[in-house]
Protein backbone atom coordinates (compact mmCIF):
# COMPACT_ATOMS: atom_id res chain seq x y z
CA UNK A 1 0.00 0.00 0.00
CA UNK A 2 2.85 2.28 0.53
CA UNK A 3 4.33 1.69 -2.48
CA UNK A 4 1.20 2.97 -3.99
CA UNK A 5 0.93 5.96 -2.17
CA UNK A 6 4.01 6.71 -3.21
CA UNK A 7 3.61 6.26 -6.58
CA UNK A 8 0.48 8.42 -6.72
CA UNK A 9 1.60 10.95 -4.74
CA UNK A 10 4.74 11.09 -7.34
CA UNK A 11 2.44 11.63 -10.30
CA UNK A 12 0.85 14.36 -8.70
CA UNK A 13 3.60 16.06 -8.08
CA UNK A 14 4.89 15.63 -11.59
CA UNK A 15 1.39 16.88 -13.22
CA UNK A 16 0.71 19.47 -10.52
CA UNK A 17 4.53 20.51 -11.75
CA UNK A 18 4.03 20.27 -15.23
CA UNK A 19 1.16 22.16 -15.20
CA UNK A 20 2.26 24.95 -13.33
CA UNK A 21 5.19 25.08 -15.95
CA UNK A 22 2.17 25.54 -18.82
CA UNK A 23 0.51 28.54 -16.63
CA UNK A 24 3.69 30.15 -16.61
CA UNK A 25 4.17 29.76 -20.27
CA UNK A 26 0.67 31.04 -20.85
CA UNK A 27 0.61 34.02 -18.41
CA UNK A 28 4.20 35.25 -20.35
CA UNK A 29 2.74 34.70 -24.12
CA UNK A 30 -0.47 36.25 -23.39
CA UNK A 31 1.20 39.58 -22.35
CA UNK A 32 3.79 39.38 -25.54
CA UNK A 33 2.29 41.94 -28.14
CA UNK A 34 1.61 40.31 -31.25
CA UNK A 35 4.24 41.22 -34.25
CA UNK A 36 2.58 42.87 -37.04
CA UNK A 37 2.55 40.79 -40.88
CA UNK A 38 5.89 41.25 -42.39
CA UNK A 39 4.36 41.43 -45.72
CA UNK A 40 2.06 44.62 -45.39
CA UNK A 41 3.42 47.77 -45.56
CA UNK A 42 2.33 49.99 -42.85
CA UNK A 43 1.26 53.15 -45.48
CA UNK A 44 -1.20 50.93 -46.81
CA UNK A 45 -4.60 51.31 -45.50
CA UNK A 46 -5.79 47.70 -45.15
CA UNK A 47 -3.87 44.67 -45.71
CA UNK A 48 -5.63 40.95 -46.44
CA UNK A 49 -3.57 37.64 -46.97
CA UNK A 50 -4.78 35.18 -49.53
CA UNK A 51 -7.14 36.88 -51.39
CA UNK A 52 -9.38 36.26 -54.73
CA UNK A 53 -10.61 38.83 -56.86
CA UNK A 54 -13.34 38.70 -59.64
CA UNK A 55 -13.89 41.62 -62.13
CA UNK A 56 -17.59 40.34 -64.20
CA UNK A 57 -18.62 42.78 -66.69
CA UNK A 58 -22.59 42.56 -68.12
CA UNK A 59 -22.22 38.71 -66.90
CA UNK A 60 -19.04 37.86 -68.37
CA UNK A 61 -16.20 37.54 -66.42
CA UNK A 62 -12.96 39.59 -67.32
CA UNK A 63 -9.88 38.34 -65.11
CA UNK A 64 -9.69 36.51 -61.69
CA UNK A 65 -7.00 36.99 -59.36
CA UNK A 66 -5.68 35.66 -56.66
CA UNK A 67 -2.62 36.43 -54.45
CA UNK A 68 -0.44 35.58 -51.43
CA UNK A 69 -1.06 39.07 -50.01
CA UNK A 70 -2.78 42.61 -50.81
CA UNK A 71 -2.11 45.94 -49.75
CA UNK A 72 -4.57 48.63 -50.55
CA UNK A 73 -4.26 52.31 -50.45
CA UNK A 74 -7.12 54.64 -50.59
CA UNK A 75 -6.70 57.58 -51.66
CA UNK A 76 -4.69 56.25 -54.46
CA UNK A 77 -7.21 53.82 -55.76
CA UNK A 78 -4.86 51.20 -55.84
CA UNK A 79 -3.68 47.63 -54.57
CA UNK A 80 -0.47 45.94 -54.39
CA UNK A 81 -0.16 42.64 -54.21
CA UNK A 82 2.43 39.60 -53.96
CA UNK A 83 2.68 36.08 -55.65
CA UNK A 84 -0.08 36.40 -58.03
CA UNK A 85 -1.89 34.07 -60.22
CA UNK A 86 -4.27 35.56 -63.00
CA UNK A 87 -7.00 34.08 -65.22
CA UNK A 88 -8.42 36.67 -68.01
CA UNK A 89 -11.23 35.69 -70.20
CA UNK A 90 -11.67 36.79 -74.08
CA UNK A 91 -14.69 37.09 -75.69
CA UNK A 92 -14.35 33.88 -77.51
CA UNK A 93 -13.57 31.61 -74.05
CA UNK A 94 -9.90 31.90 -74.81
CA UNK A 95 -7.71 31.95 -71.21
CA UNK A 96 -4.74 33.70 -70.44
CA UNK A 97 -3.24 32.52 -67.19
CA UNK A 98 -0.36 35.33 -65.94
CA UNK A 99 1.86 34.44 -62.97
CA UNK A 100 4.11 37.21 -61.14
CA UNK A 101 6.25 37.76 -58.24
CA UNK A 102 3.87 41.22 -57.98
CA UNK A 103 1.76 43.43 -59.55
CA UNK A 104 -0.33 46.91 -58.85
CA UNK A 105 -4.05 46.88 -59.71
CA UNK A 106 -5.95 50.84 -60.35
CA UNK A 107 -9.31 49.87 -58.59
CA UNK A 108 -10.70 52.54 -61.36
CA UNK A 109 -9.36 51.89 -64.42
CA UNK A 110 -8.95 47.58 -64.04
CA UNK A 111 -5.85 48.05 -65.00
CA UNK A 112 -3.06 45.56 -63.97
CA UNK A 113 1.14 46.00 -64.00
CA UNK A 114 2.89 42.97 -63.34
CA UNK A 115 6.61 42.33 -62.13
CA UNK A 116 9.17 39.70 -61.74
CA UNK A 117 9.34 36.34 -63.14
CA UNK A 118 6.37 36.66 -65.14
CA UNK A 119 4.67 33.15 -67.02
CA UNK A 120 1.57 33.69 -69.13
CA UNK A 121 0.20 30.54 -70.72
CA UNK A 122 -3.34 30.91 -73.52
CA UNK A 123 -5.27 28.09 -73.62
CA UNK A 124 -4.50 27.96 -77.21
CA UNK A 125 -0.66 26.56 -76.31
CA UNK A 126 0.94 29.51 -76.15
CA UNK A 127 3.50 30.01 -73.34
CA UNK A 128 4.78 33.71 -72.73
CA UNK A 129 8.07 34.64 -70.28
CA UNK A 130 8.93 38.20 -69.49
CA UNK A 131 9.90 40.42 -66.60
CA UNK A 132 6.81 42.83 -66.93
CA UNK A 133 3.96 43.43 -68.56
CA UNK A 134 0.31 45.82 -68.05
CA UNK A 135 -3.03 44.11 -68.70
CA UNK A 136 -5.11 47.23 -70.03
CA UNK A 137 -8.70 46.87 -69.29
CA UNK A 138 -10.35 49.29 -71.41
CA UNK A 139 -8.26 47.81 -74.84
CA UNK A 140 -8.55 44.37 -73.81
CA UNK A 141 -4.27 44.24 -74.33
CA UNK A 142 -1.63 42.87 -72.49
CA UNK A 143 1.62 44.89 -73.80
CA UNK A 144 5.28 45.01 -72.38
CA UNK A 145 8.46 47.24 -72.92
CA UNK A 146 10.79 43.96 -71.77
CA UNK A 147 12.44 41.59 -73.46
CA UNK A 148 9.64 38.53 -73.96
CA UNK A 149 9.66 35.29 -75.22
CA UNK A 150 7.10 33.22 -76.73
CA UNK A 151 6.88 29.47 -77.64
CA UNK A 152 4.22 27.38 -79.19
CA UNK A 153 3.83 23.71 -79.90
CA UNK A 154 6.00 24.62 -83.44
CA UNK A 155 7.91 27.96 -82.95
CA UNK A 156 9.42 30.43 -80.81
CA UNK A 157 9.80 34.02 -81.16
CA UNK A 158 11.88 36.19 -78.78
CA UNK A 159 11.96 40.20 -78.64
CA UNK A 160 11.54 43.52 -76.93
CA UNK A 161 7.79 45.05 -76.25
CA UNK A 162 4.83 43.21 -77.38
CA UNK A 163 1.14 43.67 -77.65
CA UNK A 164 -1.33 40.93 -77.48
CA UNK A 165 -5.23 42.16 -78.42
CA UNK A 166 -7.19 39.55 -76.23
CA UNK A 167 -10.61 40.25 -78.85
CA UNK A 168 -8.71 40.12 -82.12
CA UNK A 169 -6.85 37.26 -80.93
CA UNK A 170 -3.21 38.94 -82.65
CA UNK A 171 -0.13 39.32 -81.11
CA UNK A 172 3.11 41.78 -82.20
CA UNK A 173 6.85 41.75 -80.82
CA UNK A 174 7.57 45.37 -81.43
CA UNK A 175 11.92 45.29 -81.84
CA UNK A 176 14.74 43.04 -82.02
CA UNK A 177 12.23 40.21 -83.41
CA UNK A 178 13.92 36.84 -83.25
CA UNK A 179 12.12 32.94 -84.52
CA UNK A 180 13.57 29.63 -84.40
CA UNK A 181 11.90 25.91 -84.46
CA UNK A 182 10.26 24.37 -81.68
CA UNK A 183 12.34 23.55 -78.62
Amino acid sequence: MNRLKIALISVMVVLVASGGVFVAQWLRSAKAPLKPISLLNTKADMGLKQIHLTEVKAGDRQWEITAKAVQYFQEENLALLTEIKAKIFSRDGRQFDISGDRARLDLQSRDMEVEGNITAKSSDGYELRTESLKFIQASRKIVSKSPVVIKSPRFQLAGVGMVIDLDRQNFRLLNRVEASGAR
